[in-house]
């Protein structure tokens, strides 16, 4: 108040005067005192930003930090307070005044003189200062935190530098993951055993690009090198028929040469006849596709299999497809009851062999309890035979027909572990293809078993004559029409056999049922039944989209929709139980 009073009593000649001071100062050579004198004659007038200019020509800071804490500026007094205590070497107060002023970037190499690394790190970090923050972590023996500092703020490649200085593996292969680098994430995989890690990250490459085929290759070494052959189906069906994935000649012939140096014959010869559609048939490639086929025949592929004479003793005949025979028969290896299914001899052409052989294979990979186990597969007495689980129970079917339908708490329990079952299948890359109420076994203590895996198909891979092994009640608009399968093609399947369940018919049924898959909106099943969760009847609904995009995502989608309406309390009807 009295710096006011004192301006308003100052006329325009004493301002007029001590400008006249100050010059004269000036010209006497004491810059200093005539810039101080200049300052307070701004002061006097208010005018501040030019009595700031003065007083920082002077590194006055203590002057200027109060003009800017008058002014109501306190980040900028608390830098200028913060220069003033540097020049007092007060070094700990002008690290905290700087850090209160924002000028985390000063604070932080005064903290780091300090050796208050803790905080000198933090404020590198608030000022983005992230490569001085992590290599000072490293000066202090921390390259761990280092790392993770780096990964954090997305500065991939000095991440992947610590991480592997350290040794820190799956550290490393998120980070390659996380800056797109697959092809590195997938070799550490494999140089760490971690075999099913490496064979999701190759999905994620993208598929036009070489890579995709080159991450092939290293992980199908892995597998022949570590006795895993038997996991490569899984991977190159879908590399081989997916048509959006590159594939060159020189990489093409790489493949091959491996799969037939690890004696996975079928899939070499499928590579090499690949080469010779695309116009690579050397001399070199024609002759081993040649001698391939020559070891593939027939008599030669019953001569690779494990053959036996009298070893299954049968009962009863159980079962009988358009393919083969089912048989209850006592294995006398083991004394164990098992299903034997039998080609018949009037379907040992290459199709049906290829189709039995494909049960076989694709069935042997999975090991689920919701999944009926394989157990062995040869040739028995001259025929191929497979051998499975013996089942003591009822198919869906017969209970639907013996029923009409099925009560909500019944449909839960059977629902979720045919999820199960599938959710297991989809990710060993299985696509079953043929869901169907006489696919699926209701066995004692409440447990179900899915069945046939006969026409299923590697996911990916492409089929145009799905709908002649499939039936028609519950087969997807895609395989109808012949364009490729997917998982969502079980999923619609999978929406029918739910359907029928809880309405006691499918959607659509009859001599028009693949015209009307393909081209009729089915009635709401709320139509039908009542007492079902609305939750439920949505989920079943989107299942039976006739577009596969707008079908549930994935089988775990479906699984958490049952999962909540298991949680929830619903009214129970009062059909009977059903016992199974």
């Amino acid at each position: 108040m009295k710096q006011e009073d004192d301006l308003q009593n100052m006329t325009i000649g004493q301002l007029v005067e001590i400008e006249q001071q100050t010059h004269q100062l000036q010209k006497d050579g004491d810059y200093q005192k005539a810039l101080i004198e200049r300052g307070q004659s701004y002061l006097k007038q208010k005018d501040y930003p030019k009595a700031i200019q003065c007083f920082e020509k002077i590194n006055q800071w203590e002057t200027v930090a109060d003009i800017y804490l008058t002014l109501g500026q306190e980040q900028k007094h608390n830098y200028y307070f913060a220069k003033y205590l540097l020049g007092e070497n007060l070094i700990k107060e002008a690290a905290d005044a700087f850090w209160k002023a924002g000028a985390f970037s000063e604070a932080a190499k005064l903290f780091e003189n300090l050796y208050d690394f803790k905080k000198a790190m933090q404020a590198y970090v608030k000022a983005d200062q992230i490569n001085e923050a992590g290599e000072m972590l490293v000066r202090i023996g921390q390259p761990e935190k280092a790392a993770r500092l780096f990964e954090k703020a997305g500065i991939y490649s000095q991440a992947v530098f610590y991480y592997q200085s350290i040794g820190k593996w799956n550290d490393l292969i998120r980070v390659y993951h996380l800056s797109k680098q697959y092809m590195d994430a997938i070799k550490v995989c494999l140089q760490h055993d971690q075999l099913s890690h490496a064979c999701q990250l190759i999905h994620n490459i993208d598929k036009t690009h070489q890579n995709y085929l080159q991450a092939h290759i290293l992980v199908f070494t892995y597998m022949i090198e570590h006795q895993h052959a038997t996991q490569i189906p899984g991977l190159f069906y879908p590399l081989m028929y997916d048509r959006r994935a590159t594939r060159n000649p020189k990489d093409l012939r790489t493949l091959a040469e491996l799969l037939e140096k690890g004696k996975i014959h079928h899939e070499a010869l499928h590579v090499y006849k690949r080469l010779i559609h695309m116009g690579d048939g050397t001399t070199s490639i024609n002759a081993r596709a040649e001698d391939l086929e020559q070891k593939l025949q027939y008599i030669k592929k019953k001569d690779t299999l494990h053959a036996y004479t009298n070893r299954f003793l049968l009962y009863r005949l159980i079962g009988q497809g358009a393919m083969s025979r089912v048989y209850k028969a006592q294995d006398s290896k083991d004394g164990e009851w098992v299903a034997l299914k039998i080609l018949s001899r009037d379907q040992e052409d290459t199709d049906h062999l290829q189709a039995f052989f494909q049960e076989a294979k694709a069935s042997s990979y999975l090991q689920h309890p919701n999944i009926v186990k394989i157990f062995d597969y040869g040739l028995e007495n001259d025929h191929l035979f497979i051998s499975m689980e013996h089942l003591q129970g009822k198919t869906l079917q017969f209970v639907l027909k013996q029923m009409g339908s099925i009560a909500l708490h019944d449909f839960l329990g059977i629902a979720s572990q045919l999820c199960h079952a599938l959710i297991y299948a989809h990710k060993m890359q299985i696509i079953h293809r043929d869901i169907k109420p006489s696919n699926i076994m209701l066995l004692p203590q409440k447990q179900v078993k899915l069945m046939d895996f006969g026409i299923a198909k590697l996911a990916d891979m492409s089929n145009h004559i799905s709908i002649q092994r499939g039936t028609p009640k519950y087969t997807s608009p895609e395989q109808i029409l012949g364009v490729q399968t997917s998982k969502q093609s079980d999923i619609y399947s999978l929406g029918v056999v739910f359907y029928e369940m809880l309405a006691g018919k499918p959607p659509f049924e009859g001599e028009t049922a693949l015209h009307d898959h393909v081209n009729k909106v089915p009635v709401p099943l709320d139509q039908h039944v009542e007492g079902v969760p609305y939750m439920l009847v949505n989920m079943i609904m989107s299942c039976l989209a006739k577009k596969p995009q707008h079908r549930p995502a994935s089988v775990e989608k479906i699984l958490d929709a049952i999962g909540s309406i298991q949680q929830s309390q619903y009214e129970e009807t009062t059909k009977e139980r059903l016992m199974y």
